[in-house]
């Protein structure tokens, strides 16, 4: 696996995003439709959990769960 960038001022030196799941996301938009169709009004949202990981932990994390290195 290539790690684009690895000189940001993080711990490890990659970048920190907040991931959030796909499901998750789905879901938000059903609400958000549901809520615009019962006459809700438009606004915006933010759907971060205000906890980044790097992409190194991200890594790190996949391994774990899968139990084999990723090079």
């Amino acid at each position: 696996m290539r790690i684009f960038g690895n000189d940001y001022d993080t711990k490890d030196g990659t970048c920190v995003r907040d991931y959030i799941h796909v499901l998750d996301i789905a879901d938000a938009h059903v609400r958000a439709l549901n809520y615009l169709l019962d006459g809700g009004a438009s606004c915006s949202l933010n759907l971060a959990n205000a906890r980044g990981h790097s992409v190194k932990e991200v890594i790190a994390a996949a391994e774990r769960v899968c139990g084999k290195p990723i090079e």
